[in-house]
């Protein structure tokens, strides 16, 4: 059984043991013999429900601060203070001060469109797969009906934790050209999850949404739900988007934003596929540089 789980950091890059909010608990039901048991739980929405119904209420208020002392969140980044907050859900989906998170407005440039652990893929085609903890997941399996655009392209995958900032964004100028709801599981997405066998990036309940962009052309993003978020909530209603204007947010629990790329449209960042070649994430805040238009 896989213990502890590493990530590396940027500036300077270091490896470093990531704190894993239930991590106990999520090993404990993923790892049980009682398989039966984990999918009833985590295959249907209840749970995921329950725990919304919960999080919205005013009786989670008091596991705010309790929260950001546990798991050592810099208050000074949140734009309300936390006496604001009316419920856990509130403080869970916080906004940050726009300093705390600056970005390039270059269009070459792409901006990390999320807040997480990710990795990242430079070259995909439509047989190979993305290796996840010894987990082999082919484009297909998350984009089952525009998968095509995307063969031997570039993918990037943003894990968030409880702990992160749960909003997601545009990563570049484009306009919507399409958008779907896929239904699904509600499979954690820690890599827990994919050392036992499951394939939540495929299981899982999701949002795909084609973007068009000059300096990137056609790009896929993609926010997979998981156990405990209650919603994926979408905030931007135009057609057109500008970089880093928000697209929408998850409520409690853990999530992935995914980015697909055709052929030869984006490099990414050396220190970022190199992390991944070693088969370790790389923690990247929102709107930090991650790549550039090819």
């Amino acid at each position: 059984m896989e213990n502890r789980l590493f990530i590396y950091s940027r500036n300077p890059r270091a490896l470093q043991e990531e704190i894993v909010w239930g991590g106990a608990l999520m090993r404990r039901a993923y790892y049980s013999k009682a398989t039966w048991l984990r999918d009833r739980i985590f295959k249907s929405p209840l749970l995921s429900q329950l725990m919304g119904w919960y999080f919205d209420s005013r009786w989670s208020t008091g596991r705010i601060q309790k929260f950001v002392n546990q798991m050592q969140i810099n208050t000074e980044e949140i734009l309300l203070p936390l006496s604001s907050f009316k419920c856990f859900n509130d403080f869970f989906i916080r906004q940050l001060k726009p300093a705390s998170r600056p970005f390039d407005s270059a269009a070459n440039v792409l901006s990390a469109a999320a807040e997480g652990r990710a990795l990242f893929f430079p070259s995909l085609t439509e047989k190979t797969s993305l290796s996840i903890k010894g987990k082999a997941i082919t484009i297909a399996d998350i984009l089952p009906d525009i998968h095509g655009l995307f063969v031997d392209g570039a993918v990037a995958v943003i894990r968030l934790n409880p702990t992160d900032y749960h909003r997601f964004h545009f990563p570049c100028d484009c306009e919507i050209a399409d958008s779907c709801q896929i239904k699904g599981a509600y499979y954690s997405v820690n890599p827990i999850a994919f050392e036992v066998g499951l394939n939540p990036f495929k299981e899982n309940v999701r949002t795909v949404t084609l973007l068009q962009s000059k300096a990137f052309e056609y790009v896929a993003m993609v926010e997979v739900g998981a156990s405990g978020v209650a919603s994926i909530v979408q905030t931007h209603s135009d057609k057109q988007a500008f970089k880093m204007d928000e697209k929408g947010y998850f409520k409690f629990g853990g999530s992935t934003v995914i980015l697909f790329f055709q052929k030869d449209k984006v490099v990414f960042d050396e220190d970022l596929v190199q992390n991944s070649r070693e088969g370790f994430e790389t923690f990247i805040k929102v709107g930090e540089t991650i790549g550039r238009a090819r």
